[in-house]
């Protein structure tokens, strides 16, 4: 009798802890996913206290806001900030952090007036970043880890801000706008 041989391949454990695809019911088009950013604009009125991900990430791999795991379609997550989620591959030995900012984004003409009243420039930015806006209360500025770097009580009309030391590496800053009547807004602002 012959013997026979065997050859069985078994998938490697991966390595990668990437996010392919991250999504809302409420959001208005597809995320923007860079390299450990994730962008989604929802429409305005959405309860950013408790949005639902559906996502796609790498093979194997677990996802963890602080040190519960997430699951995708299930998970209730507050993101009126920005959220931090710690990837890790299948294999153990490498975490990534990411970063989801969810913006509303104004679909009715009213909310479209009250959010055009917000204007930053220059964006992108260097160091000074400058605001005009009407009625607002409250600037708060988050980096790209989601830490609350800057914070502007009783704003004036017109007000600019210096960035310089208040930025470290980030690519990326999140405002949030707050009005008088509490309806909150978020701007994007590049750093050069």
């Amino acid at each position: 009798m012959e013997g026979v041989i065997l050859n069985i391949d078994y998938p490697s454990i991966n390595d990668e802890a990437e996010f392919y695809h991250f999504s809302f019911d409420s959001q208005t088009e597809p995320a923007t996913i860079g390299e450990n950013i994730i962008n989604i604009d929802v429409e305005y009125g959405t309860d950013l206290t408790s949005l639902i991900p559906t996502f796609q990430m790498s093979r194997g791999a677990t996802a963890k806001i602080d040190d519960n795991i997430i699951i995708s379609g299930e998970t209730i997550i507050d993101f009126s900030a920005p959220v931090n989620i710690s990837v890790t591959a299948e294999n153990e030995t490498y975490t990534k952090t990411w970063v989801v900012y969810v913006t509303e984004i104004p679909v009715n003409t009213e909310t479209a007036i009250i959010s055009e009243n917000i204007k930053l420039f220059p964006n992108p930015c260097n160091n000074i970043i400058n605001i005009y806006s009407e009625n607002i209360s409250t600037i708060e500025i988050f980096n790209s880890s989601g830490k609350l770097i800057h914070r502007i009580d009783n704003v004036n009309n017109q007000t600019s801000i210096n960035l310089k030391n208040k930025s470290s590496a980030s690519s990326l800053l999140l405002f949030k706008f707050t009005d008088k009547n509490r309806k909150i807004f978020y701007r994007k602002v590049i750093l050069e």
